[in-house]
């Protein structure tokens, strides 16, 4: 994937959800941790290598996780709000055939001044997550250091 900017209107105080698991389905609570876990991961990967990404998609269907990302056309450096919503489009078109989906990027915290990953699930049951773990890549290539991660409500953009 390439290299990217960071996405507009980045995260900043987050309102705490206590216990999300609680009015969540089991099924539902498998696919977003499996989903989480797979993203996360792709993301602190990428971090470690080039110390930034374009955002990206996991889309769940039928019980195989495939990442996407965004269509050509948007030139060699696009914004990441760009990349989304082309991402969001996509997702949009195929929610036929998905089950949950998660949106990947690289934000800017402004308290605590952090970089962070934000992931975004949402889940054709009606739930909706954003996840912002604060990062830091470490000195001398490294690697990357991820912090306490925030959970809030999201936003339902695919089957809203």
């Amino acid at each position: 994937m390439p290299m990217s900017g960071r996405s507009p209107g980045t995260a900043g105080r987050l309102a705490p959800m206590t216990s999300w698991r609680d009015s969540t389905p089991e099924h539902v609570q498998a696919q977003f941790d499996g989903l989480f876990g797979l993203g996360l991961d792709a993301a602190l990967d990428m971090l470690a290598k080039r110390k930034e990404f374009y955002p990206f998609g996991i889309e769940a269907r039928g019980g195989e996780a495939v990442m996407v990302g965004s269509e050509p056309g948007l030139g060699d450096d696009p914004e990441s709000q760009a990349v989304l919503d082309l991402l969001y489009e996509g997702g949009r078109r195929r929610s036929a055939d998905m089950d949950a989906v998660a949106y990947v990027c690289d934000v800017r915290l402004r308290e605590p001044d952090s970089d962070a990953v934000r992931i975004d699930l949402e889940h054709r049951d009606g739930h909706a997550l954003q996840i912002v773990t604060p990062y830091r890549i470490k000195r001398f290539g490294r690697g990357v250091e991820s912090g306490q991660m925030s959970v809030s409500s999201g936003v339902r953009r695919i089957w809203g």
